[in-house]
């Protein structure tokens, strides 16, 4: 092994560039925003809420433009019973439930301990019953069997954006 040149072994110090952002002209200092004439010289932003349905939240859909309520009925009434009974997780009813309905779903669903797929049969829905009350608006009540008990199960669909959406949740 050779011994390292006295050149290699030494180090050499150099101090860390400044680095500094350029100056910037601002608002404040070119108006004087706590002077009496500070609400004058702000400029004003041009904006118009009363039109505000369209783009901001959801809108309503009819319900020629959605699909069959009665087969859309027969799945999530399906989808529903396995969530509540652990058979699916409930994150893949977010997109078809509201806020309100999601986290009630969501809270009996942590209640429920969660089983294995293979354990266990799976809830069946047997008769499934469509009302169209209104345009865009169907009630769904739906006869499930869950193991040995016969329990009923009611959802309202309203058609937002272009989709049946879960408002209103009964479970019997």
């Amino acid at each position: 092994m050779t011994a390292p040149t006295p050149a290699a072994a030494q180090l050499w110090a150099r101090p860390a560039p400044v680095i500094a952002p350029r100056p910037v002209h601002r608002l404040a200092d070119v108006i004087d925003l706590r002077g009496p004439d500070a609400v004058a010289a702000q400029p004003a932003l041009a904006l118009d809420f009363r039109g505000a349905d369209d783009g901001f939240g959801p809108s309503p859909t009819s319900s020629s433009d959605l699909p069959c309520p009665r087969a859309w009925g027969q799945q999530v009434s399906q989808a529903l019973v396995e969530v509540l009974g652990a058979h699916r997780p409930v994150t893949q009813l977010v997109r078809w439930t509201t806020t309100d309905v999601y986290a009630r779903l969501a809270r009996g669903a942590q209640a429920v301990p969660s089983r294995h797929p293979g354990r266990g049969r799976r809830p069946v829905v047997r008769r499934v019953r469509v009302d169209d009350c209104r345009d865009g608006v169907a009630e769904v009540a739906a006869v499930v069997v869950v193991g040995e008990r016969v329990r009923a199960l009611a959802f309202r669909m309203v058609g937002r954006d272009g989709r049946w959406v879960i408002d209103q949740l009964t479970v019997g």
